[in-house]
């Protein structure tokens, strides 16, 4: 679902990232993989690629959101997406299932050097940034 270039985007960010102290957060994980780009991106580096999702689709959707009403993009597993990434000998990822952040946030340790916000929703977005900008370094 995510065209080339946009690859290429995130691929470029996390390795600037590399340079900023924190780690990267992905929220929206879907199948796994933007989430595979920002990993090996960074593989040979200590930093760490949470990776945010409820895979069961999509939640909170509201009053200001025209194309979505909940429980799109469910097809996916945190079993599917972990084993997509451990088939690319990924190891620098912790996968956190539920509703970020009420949910997750307590297991992502640290400062964030790089957000990527990957939801479809106003609510879930508006939350994902409220929690991130004073962690960003």
């Amino acid at each position: 679902m995510v065209d080339i270039y946009r690859c290429y985007e995130l691929w470029d960010l996390a390795k600037q990232a590399l340079n900023i102290e924190g780690n990267i957060l992905e929220v929206g994980v879907w199948r796994g993989g933007t989430g595979s780009i920002l990993a090996s991106a960074v593989k040979d580096s200590n930093k760490r690629i949470f990776l945010a999702d409820t895979f069961s689709g999509v939640v909170k959707a509201g009053p200001n959101d025209t194309n979505y009403k909940g429980g799109e993009h469910s097809d996916t597993s945190f079993e599917l997406v972990d084993n997509y990434l451990s088939s690319l000998n990924l190891s620098n990822y912790k996968l956190l299932q539920g509703i970020f952040p009420e949910d997750t946030s307590a297991e992502c340790e640290g400062n964030i050097a790089m957000l990527h916000c990957d939801v479809d929703v106003y609510s879930s977005a508006k939350d994902i940034l409220s929690w991130t900008l004073p962690k960003l370094s």
